[in-house]
């Protein structure tokens, strides 16, 4: 904010009379488990019926249902050719997060507690049970960060139970 503020004090005035949890993902509740910060679905979204807004509202309307029962029948479609669980894009986050997790130490601090650091003086803390990090990226996306792969990997090669975080 302090460099906001340097830059354009208008603006930081403007944002600081906005509550952060609107606008700043260290303020976001976790509850909605997404990371998209920006509207970029309601954009495509208005992108692809710009055809149909001229149109009367019925014909507009039917004009947006065929278009969404098209993406549905594509998105089926790269569905049915997915080999695994996950789709490409997850299949491929996960194997980078896989690659960095195996950079971390984990240290155990008792119970299901983690600590977990790469980066001199960059430690995060894992609570398995609670499916936190420090990081809140497990929090915000619903998907495990390397901080939480690093902790799962020391736990299971230590003899302890990981299925506390597959429910």
């Amino acid at each position: 904010m302090d460099e906001l503020k340097a830059f354009n004090p208008d603006v930081h005035f403007w944002l600081s009379n906005i509550h952060p949890k609107h606008w700043s993902k260290s303020h976001f509740s976790g509850r909605v488990v997404s990371d998209m910060l920006i509207n970029n679905m309601c954009e495509v979204f208005n992108g692809k019926i710009v055809e149909g807004r001229d149109m009367p509202i019925i014909s507009a309307l039917e004009y947006i249902r065929e278009y969404l029962m098209r993406r549905i029948v594509n998105v089926l479609e790269v569905i049915d050719k997915i080999e695994g669980l996950l789709t490409p894009i997850a299949t491929t986050e996960l194997q980078k997060i896989r690659t960095n997790a195996a950079h971390y130490t984990v240290q155990w601090n008792g119970g299901d507690l983690y600590q977990v650091s790469g980066i001199p003086g960059k430690q995060r803390v894992v609570y398995l049970v609670k499916r936190t990090c420090t990081c809140r990226r497990w929090e915000l996306t619903g998907i495990p960060c390397e901080h939480v792969v690093a902790a799962i990997w020391h736990k299971a090669l230590n003899g302890g139970r990981v299925d506390a975080v597959e429910s």
